[in-house]
């Protein structure tokens, strides 16, 4: 329940949206393996941020709709691809190195010596160990830069919502490499797969053959504009405000 699902139930709050966007859905995962399942959540209305966290959230006997929720900025015009091929991975906690995948990228970054690579988004005072051809960066608000310089952003995270940096480094026409199906995206699943595929991009980055990611650009422009995006969700707050309130099967049977 948590304190906030547990104070909106004490309010006795008919109208509530559950929002999924990560490892909640792990956490509830545990829960629901444990029998800890209480009819008042299962009840409420459940969006997930992405397809596949939707499915997630299904298999735990949750109606649930995928709505998308993040909004990328407008790109008026594309940059061309670097002239050295280079690769961006994202890192928020060195104590997270699996879960975002990042062993994966040093393990093939340290059979790729040819091929730059960088990992962003540290927590100040934190430290990576990684191969010579691997640089580090803090944390930062603005990532347009790293965007810029790189070929192939590489997501590869073993549990992830919908993430943000894959759908602006799209937007940017860069090509991403991601651990879940996209429109776009470059499906990859594992460490040699990674491999197998960066190394297929360089090859065309070397014979001059590899472009902008227009696929990519162009599908992030047509579906995660703010107006979309505001539209999508707006549309479907009206529904739920307008719609008359009916008790639950569960308050239903307290009250016979």
């Amino acid at each position: 329940m948590g304190k906030f699902l547990a104070a909106a139930r004490a309010l006795q709050k008919k109208k509530l949206v559950m929002f999924w966007c990560g490892s909640d859905v792990l956490e509830a995962r545990t829960d629901f393996e444990a029998g800890k399942v209480d009819p008042w959540v299962t009840e409420k209305i459940h969006w997930a941020g992405s397809p596949w966290l939707a499915e997630e959230v299904r298999a735990m006997g949750l109606k649930c709709e995928y709505v998308p929720s993040t909004w990328v900025p407008a790109v008026e015009s594309l940059e061309d691809l670097p002239r050295k091929f280079s690769v961006l991975a994202y890192l928020p906690d060195a104590e997270r190195v699996s879960l975002y995948g990042i062993d994966q990228v040093l393990e093939v970054a340290g059979a790729m010596p040819e091929v730059d690579f960088t990992i962003v988004g540290l927590q100040p005072g934190q430290r990576l160990i990684a191969p010579a051809n691997v640089v580090v960066h803090e944390r930062t608000s603005y990532l347009a830069p790293f965007y810029r310089n790189a070929t192939v952003i590489w997501r590869p995270a073993r549990h992830d919502g919908l993430s943000f940096m894959a759908l602006e480094a799209l937007a940017h026409g860069r090509h991403v490499m991601w651990s879940y199906p996209f429109t776009g995206a470059i499906h990859t699943r594992d460490a040699g797969a990674g491999r197998m595929e960066l190394e297929r991009l360089f090859e065309l980055h070397q014979a001059k053959r590899l472009e902008i990611n227009r696929t990519g650009a162009e599908f992030i422009a047509q579906n995660f504009s703010p107006a979309k995006i505001r539209e999508g969700i707006l549309s479907r707050w009206k529904t739920i405000v307008k719609a008359p309130l009916q008790l639950a099967p569960s308050e239903y049977a307290s009250r016979v």
